[in-house]
């Protein structure tokens, strides 16, 4: 689970490199080890923001998230964001549902 989260980090990092806004708050706060999360976050997939939540230590934190979208149960909100991610990939990518397709 650490493991996954570090390297999410370092994906992050490499987006730091790549991105105009991101690359713009380092060279304006040097000091600043990472830019603020509403910057960040933009720019990553959604698979990453999935895996990053999954990966949170904080159980109160997760249950805030969780919350936010009006769920209370880990394996709920799992199973809710999964249907999103898919539904996403398939419009992303030009496959429309079934019953969408007659």
């Amino acid at each position: 689970m650490i493991k996954n989260v570090q390297l999410i980090f370092c994906w992050i990092r490499a987006i730091i490199k790549k991105n105009d806004v991101i690359s713009r708050h380092h060279t304006n706060h040097p000091d600043h080890q990472y830019a603020p999360a509403w910057k960040t976050l933009e720019y990553i997939s959604f698979g990453d923001l999935i895996r990053l939540i999954d990966n949170l230590k904080d159980s109160d934190l997760k249950k805030k998230i969780y919350n936010q979208y009006g769920l209370s149960e880990d394996k709920t909100f799992a199973n809710y964001i999964d249907v999103v991610r898919k539904m996403r990939n398939n419009c992303a990518h030009g496959k429309l549902p079934r019953p969408l397709l007659t």
